[in-house]
């Protein structure tokens, strides 16, 4: 992620981070140029709870939608790090731009929910 946002800043682009757990999400780091804080940042970002993981991705959709809307010359690219553990069928959502899926799960018993999930967004499956 801090990769990412040093990319972002170099290449002055906006950056916008959400966080979704314990049932629900946030908009947690508002649309920014990359922030030289970002490491120390994520260090204190807990992690955990339930996912609502439709309830994400509408969310999300909806927000990229009105940035598009703003800035239609506007390349978007959105990066999600999950472990992929949830049920949600994605299917109908659809992200503007270019999705990328960050598979972070690291249990010892893998579902593999992260990659089926990654299609359904028609997003590139990374497993880390």
């Amino acid at each position: 992620m801090v990769e990412i946002a040093r990319r972002a800043y170099l290449e002055r682009q906006q950056l916008a981070i959400f966080g979704f757990g314990n049932n629900r999400v946030e908009n947690l780091l508002p649309q920014i140029r990359a922030p030289k804080e970002l490491q120390r940042w994520l260090e204190n970002l807990s992690a955990g709870g339930g996912t609502p993981m439709r309830q994400v991705f509408s969310h999300v959709a909806g927000y990229l939608q009105q940035v598009q809307r703003q800035f239609p010359a506007l390349e978007i690219h959105t990066y999600v790090l999950t472990d992929g553990r949830s049920q949600a069928q994605l299917n109908d959502i659809s992200l503007p731009g270019k999705t990328f899926w960050l598979d972070t799960e690291q249990a010892s018993v893998k579902r593999g929910r992260g990659e089926a999930l990654a299609q359904q967004l028609h997003a590139e499956y990374i497993a880390l």
